[in-house]
């Protein structure tokens, strides 16, 4: 077992290695070219979008959310509260309660509340207007109740 391990994390370098290698060549072949496009970060991606008919998202210090999430117009993130990978939260009037979970490349739309300590699967999609209650865990595209959490 921890031969399988070890070369796992030697595989795991050896690949980053090589990516950090090809990446340098790019780099190195395009200056030699004159192209100095390798400047331009390659992901424009605003996590936080306001929009001038609904406003800004706000978020709580303690708020977590990923990079590649998005959240648009009037959201409000609670303390404590988590979005994830590729999540999608728009507004209007959206509102994350604190210790709420919303998986990654989970759909939020607007109107919708979570309220504390509840959780959204990833991939799920809530429909505008749901309030998903206090410590329910909410799956599917609508999503819906699948248990109660403790």
């Amino acid at each position: 077992m921890a031969r399988n391990v070890l070369l796992a994390k030697f595989r795991q370098a050896l690949g980053r290695a090589f990516l950090e290698s090809g990446d340098a060549l790019e780099r190195f072949s395009m200056y030699l070219a004159s192209d100095y496009s390798y400047f331009v970060p390659k992901s424009q991606h605003r996590t936080f979008v306001g929009l001038p008919t609904e406003g800004n998202p706000t978020a709580d210090p303690t708020a977590r959310v990923v990079e590649t999430a998005t959240i648009v117009g009037s959201v409000v993130l609670g303390p404590k509260s988590f979005v994830g990978h590729n999540a999608v939260v728009s507004g209007p009037d959206t509102l994350i309660g604190e210790a709420a979970t919303i998986g990654a490349g989970a759909v939020i739309k607007g109107g919708v509340t979570v309220e504390p300590g509840a959780k959204i699967a990833d991939g799920a999609v809530v429909i505008p207007g749901t309030t998903v209650p206090a410590g329910e865990y909410w799956v599917g595209a609508p999503a819906f109740c699948l248990k109660t959490l403790k």
